[in-house]
């Protein structure tokens, strides 16, 4: 996977496929304001979308629903429910993403990466029925998943 810096005010991180690779797009404002822990978690993040295939699945998903939907025509009814349907698809792909990025680093690293974005952007957590229409789920619940993922050693080390 490529990194590449993108002169841009706002907190952007995005990867996609780019030949036989993929390449990882982050806004400069967020490598100039993450702490380097919390910068491995956002880029552990996104290599965790990688390690999940998630590009190419959501590319072939994307193309088969454009093909369908131009080749033989698909209700609205039907658009609706594909389109939530797709959007809980990645709002899972994105806990997923979030453990992988947790093996890849440290709980820590991807729990600051969250706490210094609301920290810089304000606490715009969504709410149940806001991230219902949304392609992330909410701060809220991302923390929840990544702290119940913890293991505590005996020594109480984490």
């Amino acid at each position: 996977m490529y990194v590449s810096v993108v002169d841009s005010e706002r907190f952007i991180a995005i990867t996609v496929n780019s030949g036989d690779t993929h390449r990882a797009f982050v806004s400069t404002r967020m490598v100039d304001s993450l702490t380097h822990g919390a910068l491995r978690g956002v880029l552990a993040h996104e290599y965790g979308h990688v390690d999940n295939r998630h590009p190419i699945k959501q590319a072939t998903i994307l193309g088969l629903v454009a093909a369908v939907k131009f080749g033989i025509g698909v209700p609205v009814g039907a658009v609706v429910v594909l389109l939530l349907a797709y959007l809980f698809m990645l709002r899972e792909w994105e806990f997923v993403a979030d453990t992988a990025a947790v093996k890849r680093t440290s709980p820590e690293d991807v729990l600051a990466a969250f706490d210094e974005y609301r920290l810089i952007e304000g606490d715009k957590d969504l709410s149940r029925f806001s991230e219902f229409f949304s392609g992330h789920p909410s701060f809220r619940r991302r923390i929840a998943a990544i702290n119940g993922n913890l293991v505590i050693s005996p020594e109480g080390s984490g």
